[in-house]
């Protein structure tokens, strides 16, 4: 049974939204002497279309994970689009998506090959304007235009840093058909996903670009073992994965990538 086909029917049941809201509105409540922190945006630019429950599963998880690195004071996106001091009305989710964009085609690691139509768009039509810093992959600033926009921004909002996360590739290869899987059986499937998380400081542009691969599939299955046992659903699986990629993503950004964009 293939990824594509999997995931729809699979993270339809992940969504329960009665079982998060609870640690999501935590959360948002934390200790609000940390730097803040927010999580702007969640989708695939890769060639992979995925549903969209998937994003909603692993925004709400990396949420979770920032949250317990005790480094940040997660805080909810705006709900309403903001007013910017010169009067104008900044449309928040095509902000974002701009800025989200242009962290990934301004950074050297970009590769347009591997990326959807939309993105490959926005590069031809702006890779002139994008500030490539050669000497390191994973720090580096947005383009002059939108680091403007941005500070734009920041005058009429204060967040310290700006989360995206591009999950560009998943593919879950499972060999057996049944809803309840044993450690052998699931020996022979494969688990892979590729994301790359883009921590952005508004008050200079300066971009932090971490790849979290999982391709290993048997350390997967070990944390599996621990969590559930021998037996586990398929929706137990899929959660694990995700839950691995929301950590390594929320140590990266406590560990390294809080440094890399605040010093000058």
């Amino acid at each position: 049974m293939k990824c594509k086909n999997l995931v729809l029917v699979v993270f339809t049941t992940l969504i329960m939204w009665s079982s998060y809201c609870g640690s999501v509105f935590a959360a948002f409540e934390g200790n609000k002497s940390l730097p803040s922190i927010v999580v702007c945006e969640v989708k695939s630019y890769g060639e992979n279309a995925l549903r969209q429950e998937f994003f909603y599963t692993f925004e709400e998880l990396l949420i979770d994970k920032i949250t317990q690195t005790n480094r940040f004071n997660v805080k909810p996106k705006l709900s309403v689009d903001p007013v910017l001091a010169n009067g104008e009305v900044l449309s928040i989710d095509s902000f974002f998506e701009l800025l989200h964009m242009n962290a990934i085609i301004s950074g050297p690691a970009f590769d347009p090959t591997s990326s959807n139509m939309k993105l490959v768009h926005y590069y031809e039509s702006n890779k002139r304007k994008t500030n490539k810093q050669k000497n390191k992959d994973d720090v580096y600033y947005l383009s002059v235009v939108e680091r403007e926009r941005l500070n734009e921004f920041a005058k009429s909002n204060r967040n310290d840093y700006l989360l995206f996360c591009n999950l560009k590739y998943v593919d879950v290869d499972i060999k057996t058909r049944s809803a309840l899987l044993s450690l052998q059986a699931a020996k022979g499937s494969k688990l892979k996903l590729a994301m790359d998380i883009y921590l952005i400081n508004p008050s200079n542009g300066k971009v932090f670009h971490h790849a979290i691969y999982t391709d290993k599939t048997s350390q997967v299955f070990d944390v599996i073992f621990v969590k559930y046992g021998k037996t586990f659903t398929v929706q137990q699986m899929l959660q694990t994965l995700l839950e691995i990629q929301a950590e390594r993503a929320a140590k990266a950004i406590a560990n390294e990538g809080y440094r890399a964009v605040t010093k000058a």
